[in-house]
């Protein structure tokens, strides 16, 4: 887990944006971003069963997608007093690991 854990959790419940800066396997280096923190826990793709932070990238430069990541991939986490809409999350397992009670 990551030292803020539980705010990501908060963030989750109160669709509230975060900014990530994490190393992404792609570009090979630590990014920064505002993403939409969404869920924790292994997602049926995982093959190895470890429990990941997964986000909603809304895609201001690439496509919108989901960010799977592991808390060691995670350099610093801060939850924004910015809420997002979760009917703009369309890429969703057919259950959360995190319980929430989003009506979108």
């Amino acid at each position: 887990m990551i030292p803020n854990h539980d705010r990501f959790i908060e963030a989750i419940h109160g669709r509230l944006l975060a900014s990530v800066r994490y190393f992404s396997r792609t570009d090979g280096s630590v990014v920064e971003r505002i993403l939409a923190p969404v869920d924790y826990g292994p997602g049926p793709e995982d093959v190895d069963g470890l429990s990941r932070f997964r986000f909603w990238d809304f895609g201001e430069d690439v496509a919108p997608h989901m960010v799977s990541l592991l808390p060691q991939e995670i350099v610093d986490l801060h939850v924004l007093a910015r809420v997002f809409d979760p009917a703009q999350v369309t890429e969703r397992p057919a259950q959360w690991s995190v319980p929430r009670k989003w009506t979108a």
